[in-house]
């Protein structure tokens, strides 16, 4: 038989809540689920499996009672003592989920406030996706693996750093393939010419998307050495090859790509590409990063004038890939926390900032 001390202290901390407040709702469901646990826990009616993994989870649940003592009612940390039990029981059951659900709901939502008030409008849709997801059947077959194999390794899993950490990649993820002017522009039927009478005849404070998909069409022909080009191409090649992209960008590719004997169909590896160019692949990543950074750096100069990047996070990057171009062994790890692939990422992501920023006139 449970004893009752956890639940009254459970009722006791639900009294404290202010009605109608995330917390009181959090504990609500909480103390649903705690009953309807203890419940099944002696039931007659349920496998004998699945009560030895509720005495499991309930004994968790009291364990950390008595190491948390008052934290333990504390929204923020009975989610991860609830995460960690469900994990450590491998109990995924109807009542342990809607905890889980409501309190990363709640959650979510004051994290948002707290940490990207500025941007809440877009985090708080995706917040909304993620969670299903995340609590899907598969997201929760994911979450227990992840679990079990952070305490196999003698780690801390929590809850929510999890949750947070995977709404950011989300996040990040809805922001490269938004919709931009570049995407928009890239869909035109038009050829490299054509566009570029379009850009001289238009006016500098346009906005249009084909203004947008000159200016970076004159600065990669204007900044970057034929080898970044060619470099920038060969890492490029499938989606520049997309039959909608065709158009706008075919001119370009095969301007660049015969001097160098032409490109295959799909991206190149690094290894191919120093092949082909006689050189080392180090040499090959840092051409590639030195032509992402004059991308990066005229597009803005052009937009924002120079010496006037107003993006704390567009200058970071900027700065970044500075180091990494000249750091001397190429340390891209160090340097960024997660190496190319990553810092690929975020210059997608500040650029896309930059091309859908109006033009500051002077």
């Amino acid at each position: 038989m449970r004893s009752s001390i956890l639940r009254d202290e459970l009722c006791a901390a639900r009294a404290r809540m202010p009605d109608g407040s995330t917390k009181k709702a959090v504990l609500d469901r909480f103390q649903v689920a705690y009953e309807a646990l203890v419940h099944d826990e002696t039931s007659g009616t349920v496998p004998e499996r699945t009560r030895a993994k509720i005495t499991a989870f309930l004994d968790h649940l009291q364990a950390a009672r008595d190491k948390l003592q008052g934290r333990f009612f504390q929204p923020s940390w009975l989610l991860n003592v609830t995460g960690d039990a469900m994990a450590r029981a491998d109990l995924v059951s109807r009542h342990v989920v809607e905890v889980v659900q409501v309190g990363l709901y709640f959650f979510g939502l004051d994290q948002i406030e707290k940490r990207w008030s500025a941007r809440a409008a877009v985090y708080s849709g995706i917040h909304a996706d993620y969670l299903q997801e995340y609590l899907g059947r598969d997201g929760l077959k994911s979450l227990i693996v992840v679990a079990r194999e952070r305490m196999a390794q003698g780690k801390v899993f929590c809850l929510t750093w999890n949750y947070l950490n995977g709404l950011r990649k989300a996040y990040w993820k809805h922001c490269r393939r938004s919709e931009d002017a570049l995407d928009v522009a890239v869909m035109a039927d038009q050829s490299v010419d054509e566009l570029r009478e379009t850009v001289v005849a238009t006016s500098i404070g346009t906005d249009a998307p084909a203004d947008r998909v000159g200016l970076m069409l004159d600065i990669f022909k204007r900044a970057l050495t034929s080898r970044q080009q060619w470099i920038y191409l060969a890492k490029n090649r499938a989606a520049l090859a997309n039959p909608e992209a065709t158009n706008v960008f075919d001119d370009l590719v095969r301007g660049v790509s015969s001097d160098f004997g032409g490109l295959a169909d799909g991206d190149l590896g690094w290894t191919e590409i120093s092949e082909r160019l006689g050189i080392n692949e180090k040499t090959a990543k840092r051409e590639y990063l030195k032509g992402l950074h004059a991308l990066l750096q005229q597009s803005a100069e052009a937009i924002f004038g120079l010496g006037s990047i107003p993006s704390a996070y567009v200058r970071r990057i900027l700065e970044a890939l500075r180091a990494v171009v000249h750091e001397k062994d190429l340390r891209l790890k160090d340097t960024t926390g997660r190496g190319l692939g990553i810092l690929v990422e975020k210059w997608e992501v500040a650029l896309r900032f930059v091309l859908n920023h109006p033009r500051v006139s002077a």
